[in-house]
């Protein structure tokens, strides 16, 4: 393949690379990789037309290596975002998976009910179905009397839900 054509292709290659990492929300790597893509691409273009405008060195391994380095930055991004999900899952953090749990008591009122959030924290982190009960919860604040499950939470976003379901029933989250 002619060095022109392979400078081309790197930089078509560097060009996507750049608009990945502005997917990603790296600005500054996107603008890069993007300019510096589009540049060799051009100039790719160029030289094909007028080849007396060769540089001697060749820019396409100049390319090729900052291309590298691209790819190996992303990947190392990946990991780090994977050993940080890692540590906070073994950690017992409250913010591990889609779904995450504010707060939440179980009882007839604010005189009158337990906090459980650390109890629904514990369990899956993708999606939740919970028996109400005192069976699920370790502790009848109420006894005799009916009681309701109440969480504020949030599913894939910032936002916040409530929700409640009644002693009895399940509670499924996020909701439908």
């Amino acid at each position: 393949m002619p060095v022109k054509e392979a400078l081309f292709w790197f930089g078509l290659t560097l060009f996507a690379t750049g608009a990945t990492f502005l997917l990603k929300g790296k600005r500054w790597l996107a603008i890069l990789g993007v300019v510096v893509g589009a540049i060799s691409m051009g100039y790719s273009v160029y030289v094909h037309y007028r080849p007396e405008m060769r540089i001697s060195i060749p820019i396409w391994i100049y390319l090729l290596i900052l291309t590298w380095l691209f790819i190996a930055y992303d990947i190392y991004l990946q990991l780090r975002i994977t050993s940080d999900s890692h540590a906070a899952s073994t950690s017992g953090s409250a913010h591990c998976g889609p779904l995450i749990i504010h707060s939440a008591t179980y009882g007839t009122g604010p005189l009158k009910e337990l906090d459980v959030t650390e109890i629904l924290q514990k369990k899956e982190r993708t999606g939740l179905v919970v028996l109400v009960s005192n069976d699920t919860f370790g502790k009848d604040p109420v006894p005799g009397v009916p009681k309701h499950l109440e969480v504020e939470y949030s599913y894939e976003t910032t936002r916040r839900f409530k929700t409640s379901a009644v002693e009895g029933n399940r509670l499924v989250l996020p909701e439908p």
